[in-house]
């Protein structure tokens, strides 16, 4: 869910991108008088955007989490023993 809109976005441009050129090939008129090359611009760029973000959050996760294990594994704690905050309330 954490990339909803841009998948949402990705398939609605795609959608209308075939659509598009479908009635073009057939000679017919478009949805809309919009070229259809900068819809397929705007297209692959918002593919683009999804594989950079894609990357990125598998990099930050990659970098995070061995410092999460490091932090995690600096508390030796015995059996049946557990760690507890205390709660700060405003």
């Amino acid at each position: 869910m954490a990339m909803f809109r841009e998948t949402l976005l990705w398939v609605v441009l795609l959608v209308f991108n075939l659509i598009n050129t479908i009635l073009l090939l057939l000679n017919q008129d478009q949805l809309f008088n919009i070229p259809l090359w900068s819809t397929w611009v705007l297209w692959a760029i918002v593919t683009i955007v999804i594989i950079a973000l894609i990357i990125f959050r598998k990099l930050m996760q990659n970098k995070y989490s061995s410092l999460n294990n490091s932090l995690k594994s600096s508390i030796s704690l015995n059996e049946h023993e557990y760690f507890f905050r205390d709660l700060y309330i405003l």
